[in-house]
């Protein structure tokens, strides 16, 4: 009997991951002004207190991507690029922005299944980078 299966049992769900999301952005960033060395540690703590938290709403088979960027709010443009191999009937993801008067931060959650590759999409698959 095959016990293989590619759907999840509790698959990711973006609305739960957004109330996460927010709730720990909200809490952490109230208040926060611009230090590059005090930013780039809390996008550290941030992104993985945010993977163990949604850890805990139990994804099975889902692996997590997690990550918080925080840059200081001068009249300025930014743009950010985040590339995946993407199933659009499996994966997902969820996202949050805050700002205040000195910062802006956006949090991201990727919920992804992974799928095995065969030996020679793997190695097309590192070439690429």
């Amino acid at each position: 009997m095959n016990t293989y299966r590619l759907e999840a049992k509790t698959p990711f769900k973006p609305d739960h991951v957004n109330q996460v999301i927010r709730t720990l952005i909200d809490n952490e960033l109230d208040g926060v002004k611009y230090d590059p060395e005090t930013c780039a540690r809390l996008c550290l703590t941030l992104s993985a207190e945010l993977r163990s938290r949604v850890k805990v709403l139990g994804y099975d088979r889902c692996k997590l991507v997690c990550t918080v960027e925080i840059g200081e709010k001068c009249s300025q443009s930014v743009c950010s690029v985040v590339r995946f191999l993407w199933d659009v009937d499996r994966d997902n993801y969820a996202f949050y922005t805050y700002e205040n008067t000195h910062i802006y931060a956006v949090a991201c959650v990727y919920g992804y299944i992974p799928l095995k590759m065969p030996p020679q999409a793997e190695s097309m698959h590192t070439d690429l980078f």
